[in-house]
């Protein structure tokens, strides 16, 4: 049996700048991170054709770079009105390296050594980049004269662009847009109601898509499979609504400061992430 162990080894560097213009407060931020991740793995080798059940062992290393940029700040462009604002463009590229180690079965068979090396070249892309595109914008309007109506309007656009050098992208070159609305009323010094309804987009990351290096099962295979079944890697995108209302107390309890919230959430979700744990192997995995 392989040993089971992971090394990681991270170096992460930032900096930026925040500053005051008349009525605008704003700020920018640069970052970069390299991280190599190396572990040992098991792969299940029923589904590589060589003949029988049986599992491989292999060492998986992925070697991450990441370049951030983000723009953000706020603006008072008059008494009733504050602007908030946030632009992110997110770079990563990953490269991938695996070797296979050893492989065992039930009947010896030398067919699975070479299994082993197909099934891992089969299972991890090995070069790949993503880009991430964030803009969002709200504005926090005070509607009445006694200052104590509160209402948000929000707006986002998003782009998740996956090169991963096949025809179908989780995104397909699309901007996603999404909204929320929010509604805040102070009802005394005390008691706040709010309320808010949207829509939102969750595009998922490398690592739920092609795993962690360690702990996750890429998902590699799977888009392999998608030109052949026809599914749409949109389907790897959650989108869905959501609202909630609540109310909020603050004041003294038993001669203590106290702040109690109590809302009630709901949420429509269409191919929602899930992390799921294989009843066979005990692998976890992200579906939707």
């Amino acid at each position: 049996h392989i040993g089971r162990w992971v090394d990681t080894k991270k170096t992460e560097f930032q900096f930026g700048r925040r500053q005051t213009v008349g009525k605008l407060e704003w700020g920018w931020q640069l970052g970069t991170y390299y991280q190599n991740k190396e572990a040992a793995t098991v792969f299940n080798l029923n589904t590589t054709g060589a003949g029988s059940a049986g599992f491989g062992g292999g060492t998986v290393q992925y070697r991450s770079h990441s370049y951030n940029a983000q723009i953000d700040g706020s603006w008072h462009p008059g008494k009733n009105h504050l602007v908030e604002f946030m632009l992110n463009g997110t770079r990563e590229r990953m490269n991938i390296h695996t070797t296979a180690s050893e492989a065992w079965e039930a009947n010896t068979n030398q067919g699975y050594s070479k299994a082993v090396a197909a099934h891992i070249q089969n299972a991890y892309k090995n070069d790949y980049n993503l880009y991430n595109y964030f803009i969002q914008v709200q504005d926090t309007m005070t509607l009445n004269r006694s200052g104590n109506l509160f209402f948000t309007p929000l707006f986002r656009l998003q782009k998740a662009s996956l090169d991963i050098d096949k025809a179908l992208d989780p995104d397909e070159g699309n901007w996603l847009s999404s909204y929320n609305l929010a509604l805040k009323k102070k009802i005394d010094p005390h008691i706040t109601l709010k309320a808010s309804y949207g829509t939102y987009y969750r595009v998922p990351s490398w690592f739920e898509l092609f795993g962690d290096g360690a702990t996750i099962v890429s998902r590699w295979t799977m888009f392999h499979s998608t030109t052949q079944t026809g599914e749409s890697l949109q389907n790897f995108i959650e989108k869905g609504t959501s609202w909630d209302v609540g109310v909020n107390w603050k004041g003294k309890l038993l001669k203590a400061d106290t702040d109690l919230t109590l809302t009630y959430f709901h949420r429509d979700a269409d191919h929602l992430a899930n992390y799921c744990i294989d009843p066979m192997t005990g692998a976890p995995y992200y579906d939707n």
